[in-house]
């Protein structure tokens, strides 16, 4: 696991403690979680919004929709449509709704492994000193 996503998950853990599930957004998109004991289980990385819109691009002949054009379409507050009619809000509404829908996916199964509140972790050694992330919160940076 390269150090980028053990530093991530250390700062998820600062803040919050164990057990910890750090989502962070960049040309890669990557999530890292750690048990209730500090054991890291593990992760995983996957193109960026930004990759994928590019590769939409590169790959179909479909229009490049940037970054910006993202934030202005989400900055008119108006719902994007699962059945779109124009193609840059069906392009950014299936990016946007695969990246949400695997995020739900991630956290849910995250859950599972770790349990959804304290007392889930009855059996868990905690050290002395270390923070305890009873409310389950999901840390989530890039840039």
């Amino acid at each position: 696991m390269g150090t980028d996503r053990l530093a991530t998950l250390a700062g998820g853990v600062a803040v919050h403690g164990y057990p910890a599930l750090v989502f962070d957004g960049g040309t890669a998109t990557t999530y890292t979680a750690a048990d209730e004991n500090g054991r890291i289980m593990g992760g995983g990385i996957g193109p960026g919004i930004a990759v994928k819109l590019k590769s939409l691009q590169d790959y179909t002949g479909l229009p490049h929709i940037s970054i910006d054009q993202v934030m202005e379409r989400l900055k008119q507050k108006s719902p994007i449509p699962i059945f779109a009619t124009s193609t840059e809000d069906a392009i950014v509404g299936r990016v946007l709704s695969e990246m949400s829908h695997a995020g739900r996916s991630v956290i849910k199964s995250w859950l599972s492994k770790v349990g959804t509140n304290d007392k889930s972790s009855d059996n868990a050694k905690f050290v002395r000193g270390m923070k305890h992330n009873k409310e389950r919160a999901v840390v989530l940076t890039g840039g």
